[in-house]
């Protein structure tokens, strides 16, 4: 029998609510680096995701890079502000999920502002579909706002009114997919960068390809 020495690099799978990945997000703990691409989906794939999440279907595993290399991060992600760490390392670099960890980031913690931001997006109980809602007035309480879901207390009370119980059924049933729904992070180890580049060349092989030399200008 042949042992294997577990190294630094050896990715190392696990299961995440996606609530809990994109608090990480905005406490800066998973970082968005500069050397991704800007977000690109359409309002159409945004709704998809949140229907996949939804109906429990798989959206896919995500890929970070733990790492004590120090890149050029972005600030924000979906229009959200992200905390600073300082100079703690090391950090979680996103390489693979940005559209998606973006999606869910943004449907969850949009903060009102402009009514037509593709953040928007609301799930109305009836039709059992989702919708961008293009305005900031009081929807329907049959219609609910996905950023209620980050706050229990404030998703319940407004529910409190709704004497459908077939629509309170269905708005506990979106509520706790949302909290409960887990996707595959594979974490990678503390490799270099020369190590890494190869890897995020091969995911990105099927989209907008990205070098080593785009990595190696992001170095800080």
């Amino acid at each position: 029998m042949v042992s294997r020495t577990v190294t630094a690099k050896d990715p190392k799978p696990t299961s995440e609510r996606i609530e809990q990945l994109a608090q990480r997000v905005l406490i800066g703990d998973i970082i968005l680096p500069e050397f991704q691409r800007p977000f690109v989906w359409k309002r159409r794939q945004i709704l998809e995701l949140v229907d996949s999440i939804y109906r429990n279907y798989p959206i896919g595993s995500m890929l970070v890079w733990e790492s004590h290399q120090k890149l050029a991060s972005k600030r924000s992600i979906a229009d959200l502000e992200v905390a600073r760490r300082g100079e703690t390392y090391p950090v979680n670099y996103l390489l693979d999920g940005q559209q998606r960890l973006s999606t869910i980031c943004g449907v969850l913690y949009w903060e009102p502002s402009d009514p037509n931001s593709v953040w928007n997006v609301y799930f109305d109980l009836k039709a059992g579909k989702f919708h961008h809602a293009g305005s900031e007035e009081d929807l329907p309480l049959h219609q609910i706002p996905l950023r209620r879901l980050a706050d229990p207390a404030d998703y319940f009370r407004r529910l409190a009114s709704l004497d459908d119980q077939r629509l309170r059924d269905t708005a506990d049933l979106l509520f706790n997919r949302f909290k409960d729904y887990q996707v595959p992070l594979v974490t990678l180890g503390d490799m270099s960068i020369n190590d890494v580049a190869p890897v995020f060349e091969r995911i990105n092989s099927t989209g907008t390809r990205l070098t080593i030399y785009d990595l190696m200008r992001a170095a800080t």
